[in-house]
Protein backbone atom coordinates (compact mmCIF):
# COMPACT_ATOMS: atom_id res chain seq x y z
CA UNK A 1 0.00 0.00 0.00
CA UNK A 2 2.80 2.42 0.87
CA UNK A 3 4.50 1.60 -2.44
CA UNK A 4 1.28 2.46 -4.28
CA UNK A 5 1.24 5.81 -2.45
CA UNK A 6 4.87 6.48 -3.42
CA UNK A 7 4.25 5.63 -7.08
CA UNK A 8 1.18 7.84 -7.26
CA UNK A 9 2.79 10.79 -5.49
CA UNK A 10 5.98 10.69 -7.57
CA UNK A 11 4.22 10.19 -10.90
CA UNK A 12 1.61 12.90 -10.34
CA UNK A 13 4.08 15.51 -9.13
CA UNK A 14 6.56 14.69 -11.90
CA UNK A 15 3.84 15.49 -14.45
CA UNK A 16 3.54 19.07 -13.18
CA UNK A 17 5.36 21.51 -15.44
CA UNK A 18 6.33 25.19 -15.67
CA UNK A 19 5.21 27.22 -12.66
CA UNK A 20 3.58 24.14 -11.07
CA UNK A 21 6.73 22.00 -11.27
CA UNK A 22 7.89 20.57 -7.92
CA UNK A 23 11.57 20.32 -7.01
CA UNK A 24 12.48 16.60 -6.58
CA UNK A 25 13.69 17.04 -2.99
CA UNK A 26 10.35 18.62 -2.13
CA UNK A 27 8.53 15.59 -3.56
CA UNK A 28 10.38 13.33 -1.14
CA UNK A 29 9.95 15.64 1.84
CA UNK A 30 6.24 16.25 1.17
CA UNK A 31 6.63 19.99 0.58
CA UNK A 32 4.16 20.49 -2.25
CA UNK A 33 0.68 21.92 -2.73
CA UNK A 34 -2.48 19.94 -3.31
CA UNK A 35 -4.29 21.23 -6.41
CA UNK A 36 -7.95 21.18 -7.48
CA UNK A 37 -8.56 18.65 -10.21
CA UNK A 38 -9.62 18.99 -13.83
CA UNK A 39 -11.15 16.42 -16.23
CA UNK A 40 -7.88 16.02 -18.16
CA UNK A 41 -5.93 15.57 -14.92
CA UNK A 42 -8.35 12.85 -13.82
CA UNK A 43 -7.46 10.85 -16.92
CA UNK A 44 -3.75 11.09 -16.09
CA UNK A 45 -4.07 10.17 -12.41
CA UNK A 46 -6.50 7.34 -13.19
CA UNK A 47 -3.89 5.80 -15.48
CA UNK A 48 -1.21 6.18 -12.80
CA UNK A 49 -3.48 4.57 -10.20
CA UNK A 50 -4.33 1.61 -12.46
CA UNK A 51 -0.64 0.96 -13.10
CA UNK A 52 0.24 1.18 -9.41
CA UNK A 53 -2.58 -1.23 -8.52
CA UNK A 54 -1.08 -3.83 -10.85
CA UNK A 55 2.10 -3.49 -8.77
CA UNK A 56 0.00 -3.74 -5.60
CA UNK A 57 -1.66 -6.97 -6.72
CA UNK A 58 1.59 -8.50 -7.96
CA UNK A 59 3.37 -7.79 -4.68
CA UNK A 60 0.47 -8.76 -2.40
CA UNK A 61 -0.96 -11.92 -3.96
CA UNK A 62 1.37 -14.55 -5.41
CA UNK A 63 -1.36 -16.17 -7.53
CA UNK A 64 -2.11 -12.92 -9.36
CA UNK A 65 0.67 -13.31 -11.95
CA UNK A 66 -0.57 -16.82 -12.81
CA UNK A 67 -3.87 -15.44 -14.05
CA UNK A 68 -4.33 -14.46 -17.69
CA UNK A 69 -3.82 -10.80 -18.62
CA UNK A 70 -7.58 -10.44 -19.12
CA UNK A 71 -8.24 -11.81 -15.63
CA UNK A 72 -5.57 -9.58 -14.11
CA UNK A 73 -7.06 -6.53 -15.80
CA UNK A 74 -10.59 -7.52 -14.71
CA UNK A 75 -9.44 -7.65 -11.09
CA UNK A 76 -7.55 -4.35 -11.29
CA UNK A 77 -10.31 -2.53 -13.14
CA UNK A 78 -12.94 -3.79 -10.67
CA UNK A 79 -10.73 -2.75 -7.76
CA UNK A 80 -9.76 0.73 -8.92
CA UNK A 81 -12.85 2.62 -7.80
CA UNK A 82 -13.24 0.79 -4.44
CA UNK A 83 -9.56 1.53 -3.78
CA UNK A 84 -9.98 5.17 -4.75
CA UNK A 85 -13.02 5.67 -2.49
CA UNK A 86 -11.45 3.95 0.55
CA UNK A 87 -8.06 5.60 0.08
CA UNK A 88 -9.56 9.04 -0.49
CA UNK A 89 -11.81 8.84 2.57
CA UNK A 90 -8.97 7.52 4.73
CA UNK A 91 -6.41 10.17 3.70
CA UNK A 92 -8.99 12.97 3.78
CA UNK A 93 -9.52 12.61 7.55
CA UNK A 94 -6.15 14.11 8.63
CA UNK A 95 -5.84 16.36 5.56
CA UNK A 96 -9.29 17.95 5.23
CA UNK A 97 -10.77 17.38 8.68
CA UNK A 98 -14.51 17.98 8.93
CA UNK A 99 -14.78 19.66 5.53
CA UNK A 100 -16.65 16.59 4.38
CA UNK A 101 -17.42 17.60 0.79
CA UNK A 102 -13.65 17.85 0.06
CA UNK A 103 -12.03 14.67 -1.17
CA UNK A 104 -9.02 13.37 -3.09
CA UNK A 105 -9.43 12.80 -6.82
CA UNK A 106 -5.78 11.73 -7.12
CA UNK A 107 -2.95 11.41 -4.65
CA UNK A 108 -2.08 15.11 -4.92
CA UNK A 109 -5.35 16.49 -6.36
CA UNK A 110 -8.69 17.17 -4.73
CA UNK A 111 -12.17 18.48 -5.42
CA UNK A 112 -14.76 20.40 -3.40
CA UNK A 113 -17.96 22.32 -4.07
CA UNK A 114 -16.23 25.70 -4.47
CA UNK A 115 -14.11 24.32 -7.33
CA UNK A 116 -16.92 22.62 -9.25
CA UNK A 117 -17.53 25.49 -11.67
CA UNK A 118 -13.81 25.78 -12.43
CA UNK A 119 -13.61 22.01 -12.99
CA UNK A 120 -16.72 21.99 -15.20
CA UNK A 121 -15.68 24.92 -17.38
CA UNK A 122 -12.29 23.29 -17.96
CA UNK A 123 -14.11 20.39 -19.63
CA UNK A 124 -15.44 22.66 -22.39
CA UNK A 125 -18.99 21.36 -22.00
CA UNK A 126 -21.86 23.49 -23.27
CA UNK A 127 -24.08 22.15 -20.46
CA UNK A 128 -22.47 24.22 -17.72
CA UNK A 129 -25.43 24.73 -15.40
CA UNK A 130 -26.68 21.15 -15.59
CA UNK A 131 -23.19 19.74 -15.02
CA UNK A 132 -22.55 22.03 -12.03
CA UNK A 133 -25.90 21.12 -10.47
CA UNK A 134 -25.26 17.38 -10.91
CA UNK A 135 -21.76 17.65 -9.42
CA UNK A 136 -22.96 19.65 -6.41
CA UNK A 137 -25.61 17.05 -5.72
CA UNK A 138 -22.99 14.28 -5.98
CA UNK A 139 -20.78 16.01 -3.42
CA UNK A 140 -23.61 16.57 -0.95
CA UNK A 141 -25.42 13.24 -1.37
CA UNK A 142 -22.48 10.85 -1.97
CA UNK A 143 -19.08 12.33 -1.12
CA UNK A 144 -20.11 13.86 2.21
CA UNK A 145 -21.83 10.77 3.71
CA UNK A 146 -18.92 8.59 2.62
CA UNK A 147 -16.37 10.85 4.27
CA UNK A 148 -18.47 10.98 7.44
CA UNK A 149 -18.75 7.17 7.57
CA UNK A 150 -14.98 6.73 7.38
CA UNK A 151 -14.44 9.44 9.97
CA UNK A 152 -16.72 7.61 12.41
CA UNK A 153 -14.95 4.29 11.86
CA UNK A 154 -11.48 5.92 12.08
CA UNK A 155 -9.55 3.00 10.59
CA UNK A 156 -5.93 2.34 11.46
CA UNK A 157 -3.54 1.75 8.56
CA UNK A 158 -3.69 -2.00 9.26
CA UNK A 159 -7.48 -1.94 9.12
CA UNK A 160 -7.44 0.03 5.89
CA UNK A 161 -5.10 -2.49 4.27
CA UNK A 162 -7.36 -5.33 5.42
CA UNK A 163 -10.32 -3.52 3.84
CA UNK A 164 -8.41 -3.09 0.59
CA UNK A 165 -7.59 -6.80 0.52
CA UNK A 166 -11.23 -7.73 1.04
CA UNK A 167 -12.34 -5.25 -1.62
CA UNK A 168 -9.76 -6.54 -4.11
CA UNK A 169 -11.10 -10.08 -3.84
CA UNK A 170 -14.74 -9.04 -4.00
CA UNK A 171 -15.44 -10.74 -7.34
CA UNK A 172 -18.41 -9.32 -9.22
CA UNK A 173 -20.61 -12.36 -9.72
CA UNK A 174 -22.06 -10.78 -12.87
CA UNK A 175 -18.66 -11.38 -14.47
CA UNK A 176 -17.83 -14.74 -16.01
CA UNK A 177 -14.69 -15.96 -14.24
CA UNK A 178 -13.05 -19.33 -13.75
CA UNK A 179 -13.80 -21.32 -10.61
CA UNK A 180 -10.07 -21.31 -9.79
CA UNK A 181 -10.14 -17.53 -9.47
CA UNK A 182 -13.20 -17.68 -7.23
CA UNK A 183 -11.47 -20.26 -5.04
CA UNK A 184 -8.38 -18.05 -4.68
CA UNK A 185 -10.59 -15.09 -3.80
CA UNK A 186 -12.36 -17.09 -1.08
CA UNK A 187 -9.05 -18.27 0.41
CA UNK A 188 -7.69 -14.73 0.60
CA UNK A 189 -10.87 -13.28 2.12
CA UNK A 190 -10.78 -16.00 4.80
CA UNK A 191 -7.05 -15.46 5.45
CA UNK A 192 -7.42 -11.68 5.71
CA UNK A 193 -10.20 -11.99 8.28
CA UNK A 194 -8.16 -14.51 10.28
CA UNK A 195 -5.11 -12.23 10.19
CA UNK A 196 -7.27 -9.32 11.27
CA UNK A 197 -8.63 -11.28 14.22
CA UNK A 198 -5.06 -12.10 15.30
CA UNK A 199 -4.12 -8.44 14.89
CA UNK A 200 -6.92 -7.40 17.25
CA UNK A 201 -5.83 -10.08 19.73
CA UNK A 202 -2.29 -8.67 19.77
CA UNK A 203 -3.78 -5.24 20.40
CA UNK A 204 -5.85 -6.68 23.30
CA UNK A 205 -8.98 -5.46 21.52
CA UNK A 206 -11.76 -7.34 23.28
CA UNK A 207 -14.70 -6.30 21.08
CA UNK A 208 -13.03 -7.31 17.84
CA UNK A 209 -16.18 -9.06 16.58
CA UNK A 210 -18.11 -5.80 16.65
CA UNK A 211 -15.21 -3.93 15.05
CA UNK A 212 -14.90 -6.49 12.23
CA UNK A 213 -18.65 -6.30 11.66
CA UNK A 214 -18.41 -2.52 11.32
CA UNK A 215 -15.55 -2.93 8.85
CA UNK A 216 -17.50 -5.38 6.70
CA UNK A 217 -20.45 -2.99 6.69
CA UNK A 218 -18.11 -0.21 5.59
CA UNK A 219 -16.78 -2.43 2.76
CA UNK A 220 -20.35 -3.00 1.57
CA UNK A 221 -20.94 0.74 1.81
CA UNK A 222 -17.92 1.38 -0.43
CA UNK A 223 -19.25 -1.10 -3.00
CA UNK A 224 -22.63 0.64 -2.95
CA UNK A 225 -20.85 3.95 -3.60
CA UNK A 226 -19.05 2.35 -6.56
CA UNK A 227 -22.41 1.64 -8.20
CA UNK A 228 -23.55 5.21 -7.56
CA UNK A 229 -20.29 6.53 -8.94
CA UNK A 230 -20.82 4.66 -12.21
CA UNK A 231 -24.13 6.48 -12.58
CA UNK A 232 -22.48 9.81 -11.73
CA UNK A 233 -19.80 9.32 -14.38
CA UNK A 234 -22.42 8.35 -16.95
CA UNK A 235 -24.33 11.56 -16.26
CA UNK A 236 -21.09 13.54 -16.55
CA UNK A 237 -20.35 11.90 -19.89
CA UNK A 238 -23.84 12.68 -21.21
CA UNK A 239 -23.22 16.30 -20.18
CA UNK A 240 -19.87 16.24 -22.07
CA UNK A 241 -17.75 16.70 -18.94
CA UNK A 242 -15.88 13.54 -19.94
CA UNK A 243 -15.32 12.25 -23.44
CA UNK A 244 -16.54 8.79 -24.30
CA UNK A 245 -13.02 7.47 -24.91
CA UNK A 246 -11.44 9.10 -21.84
CA UNK A 247 -9.54 6.74 -19.54
CA UNK A 248 -11.22 7.98 -16.35
CA UNK A 249 -14.67 7.34 -17.81
CA UNK A 250 -13.73 3.97 -19.34
CA UNK A 251 -12.59 2.68 -15.93
CA UNK A 252 -16.10 3.27 -14.54
CA UNK A 253 -17.90 1.33 -17.23
CA UNK A 254 -18.89 -2.30 -16.68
Amino acid sequence: FRTVCTIRRTAELSMRTRELAVQPMNIISGEYNLLPSSPSMMNDVSRVLATSLIEFATASFEEFTAFSHDEQWLLVKSFQKPFHIADSCYRSIPTFGNKYTRHFTGFTYFMDVEYIEQHTRASGTAHIEDAIRASRRHHEKNIKPGRESFARFAASEEELVAMLGLLFWNIDMDQEVRQELLDVAERYRTRILEDLRRFYARQNYTEYGKRMGEMLCLCNYVLAKVSINKHTFEVARLLDVFEKDSFAYSMQRN
